[in-house]
C-alpha cells in the first residue's frame, strides 16, 4: 500500500506541493470573491469551478506525474 495516496517526499518536493496546495486555495478564494461580488448566476460560478479544478489538475500531472484525467 506505500505509495498509494503519497510519494516519498523529500524536501523540495514538500516546498512544491505546499506551493500548489497555496495557489489552490487562494484562486478558489479569488475566484468565490469575484463570483460573490458581481452577484454572478450559477452557470458562472460553475465554469470558475471547472476552470480551476482543471488547472490544479494540470499543475499536480506538471509538477508531479499524477494522472492527467481522474475523478
Amino acid at each position: 500500500m506505500q505509495g498509494l495516496f503519497f510519494e516519498g517526499d523529500t524536501g523540495v518536493r514538500s516546498v512544491i506541493r505546499l506551493i500548489v496546495v497555496l495557489i489552490g486555495f487562494w484562486t478558489a478564494w479569488r475566484s468565490g470573491k469575484a463570483a460573490a461580488d458581481g452577484w454572478s448566476d450559477y452557470p458562472i460560478v460553475i465554469g470558475y469551478s471547472v476552470l480551476l479544478a482543471a488547472a490544479m489538475q494540470f499543475l499536480h500531472h506538471a509538477l508531479f506525474d499524477g494522472p492527467v484525467l481522474s475523478v
